[in-house]
């Protein structure tokens, strides 16, 4: 059996599938031979091979991702109800190859974009321009 490596620690957040869904939760204790963990909100205990660790990573802690028609645009749902709002940004420049075209940006004039870090904003740009569903709009 694969035993849980000294990287987990109770606290920290951890993702797994049961019944076809994916969970992310704390882990609320580690058993002394590491060998499995129990997890906040659920009965019983959890082998290595149930769980994923999560890296401290923005797209791990994505919880929702959804089009907004009224926004036109995405909203981003993360882990700790931090919302993020993806809006389309119109390239004026007639010398830029991509004159014309919509390109997703976050939308830092309302208070859901102010809630992020510069790294975060990082990390959600790298995934945004990774997403061909967000890329391509709805």
């Amino acid at each position: 059996m694969k035993k849980f490596d000294k990287s987990f620690k109770v606290g920290d957040n951890v993702k797994f599938s049961l019944d076809n869904e994916i969970h992310i939760c704390k882990i609320k204790e580690i058993h002394e031979t590491r060998n499995w963990i129990k997890i906040d909100g659920f009965e019983g205990s959890f082998q290595r091979g149930d769980v994923k660790k999560m890296k401290n990573r923005i797209k791990d802690k994505i919880k929702n991702v959804k089009w907004h028609d009224e926004l036109d645009g995405w909203i981003i749902t993360l882990t700790d109800n931090r919302v993020i709002q993806i809006q389309y940004k119109k390239v004026e420049n007639k010398l830029d190859a991509d004159y014309n075209r919509f390109w997703p940006k976050i939308d830092k004039e309302n208070e859901y974009g102010l809630s992020i870090t510069e790294e975060e904003e990082k990390e959600i740009n790298e995934y945004i321009f990774t997403n061909k569903a967000i890329l391509n709009g709805k």
